[in-house]
């Protein structure tokens, strides 16, 4: 078997990063909330603990978006038109960014309402 060398393996994978982020809505949105909610965390002085709860959240809603856009490029390339098995392929597929997101948003009220509560507080 031929083997990839590792340096070429992650190129391959950060060049999936740049395209996706290039084509897909949904992860430019993704990354500017992930942004948003790092500098909050940064703002908010998160532990360490807090702070790994926050990037494995974000890693995982970003990580099955991607999943999710390779699932639907596929079911693209395997047919152009409307198939109701497609579809199902599909919004199961996006149902399972919707999950993470939701979890996600709970876990970020969890973590953030507290300390944003608090730091009002201080501002007062």
């Amino acid at each position: 078997m031929n083997k990839i060398p590792f340096i070429k393996s992650l190129s391959v994978a950060i060049n999936g990063l740049i395209n996706a982020f290039k084509i897909e809505r949904n992860i430019k949105i993704q990354v500017f909330i992930a942004l948003i909610v790092l500098f909050v965390s940064y703002i908010l002085n998160l532990n360490q603990n807090e702070i790994c709860i926050v990037l494995l959240s974000i890693a995982l809603v970003i990580s099955l978006e991607l999943v999710n856009t390779s699932i639907e490029k596929t079911m693209d390339l395997y047919s152009i038109e409307n198939s109701n098995k497609i579809k199902l392929v599909k919004d199961i597929s996006a149902s399972s960014v919707l999950l993470a997101s939701v979890f996600t948003f709970i876990i970020g009220l969890i973590i953030f309402l507290p300390k944003c509560l608090k730091f009002i507080k201080t501002w007062n």
